[in-house]
Order: C-alpha cells, then structure tokens, then sequence
C-alpha cells in the first residue's frame, strides 16, 4: 500500500521570534505567523485535506496553524507527537544555554540519556516521537488510508525524518523546517521511500 505523509510545521510564536528554546509551553502564533500562514496556504504549498486523515500534537500553536490552513475540521490530536518538554529550560535563549556546560552539550547532542530537570532527554523525545509516527502509519495502513497530514513542531519533525531516513543527514536536528514548512514523504508497505520539501 501507498501513502503519501505530510509533516507541516506550526506558524511563529513569541518562541521563535525572539529565539527561546521552548517545547511544552503553550504558545499561540503571532499575527505575522498566522498571516504567513493564511499566506502560504493562499500559495497552494499545502495538500488538500478532504481525503486525509489529519492530526495535531494538541497544542495550542499546532490547533491555530491547523485552523489557518483549513478552518475548523475534524482532527485526531497525537499528544506523542507535542515537542521535547524543556522542563527547566524552557524559555530560555540559545545563548544561555550555551552558556551553561549543560546546556552546551545538550544542543551539541553530547548528553542523549540526559533529561533537562524536570523535563526530557533526547532519547526519550526520539523515541517517543519515532514511535507516535510509526503508530500514525500503522493504523492508517490498517483503515485503508492513503494520505496523512500532521500539523506539529520542528524537532518532532526533525527526528521523525531521522527515523525515516536515518542515512541522509549527520545531525537529526539538520532536518528541522522553518515555520509553516515540511515535507512531503512517500511511504509504501510502511517504509519510507522518498520525500521533499513542502
């Protein structure tokens, strides 16, 4: 069976604006961000969603960019899919991050088994997104289902393509889109197979 997989990125928040590493803080999308947004889909970059199956990680930012593209549409939210929960580093700058021995090796992938205090490591994040998107193929596999879109965040995006395709980039971090971009990726009998940009 064929299915054709659409990661979309959520819109800019008041996170990526003003360049804060935040994951399960609820954001809503700046006005320029949804207007980008309402933009992008005037553009026709994004499929058609009357016979896809659609989700959301169920935050606020993916809920507003879902609503941009489409309207208001029945949706499944995936909550395996939300971003990499920060816990006390959420909000903070990259700089600052750098600036602390921790935070360094963590953005540099040096600490994977690490979690963030009161957050996440890498590779529970990994594997948790890794394992939502598999289940994502799987049950659309089963109900017969051909097109799938998901509206999420960029590091879920990031190492769900680094799941796919795991030869292709050096750093899973390397596959994150800009806001209110994606990929498009082509799967048959449950294994990806191609994919471009959205």
């Amino acid at each position: 069976m064929k299915q054709t997989l659409y990661f979309i990125r959520h819109g800019h928040t008041e996170g990526t604006t003003k360049g804060v590493m935040y994951g399960w803080t609820e954001l809503h999308l700046t006005e320029p961000g949804r207007e980008e947004i309402v933009d992008f889909s005037r553009q026709g970059i994004y499929p058609d969603c009357s016979d896809a199956q659609v989700y959301t990680s169920g935050m606020i930012r993916t809920e507003q960019t879902l609503e941009a593209i489409y309207g208001e549409i029945e949706h499944d939210v995936k909550t395996a899919l939300k971003e990499i929960n920060m816990g006390d580093y959420e909000m903070k700058s990259v700089q600052e991050l750098l600036g602390k021995d921790w935070g360094k090796d963590w953005l540099q992938g040096k600490l994977p088994d690490k979690p963030a205090p009161n957050g996440e490591s890498q590779n529970q994040f990994v594997t948790r997104v890794q394992s939502g998107v598999r289940q994502v193929i799987d049950e659309n596999i089963e109900a017969g289902r051909e097109k799938i879109i998901i509206v999420c965040h960029g590091g879920v995006i990031a190492f769900a393509m680094d799941g796919l395709f795991p030869e292709t980039k050096e750093i899973g971090w390397a596959w994150t889109p800009d806001p209110g971009r994606g990929y498009v990726v082509e799967v048959e009998d449950g294994e990806a197979i191609s994919y471009r940009p959205l």
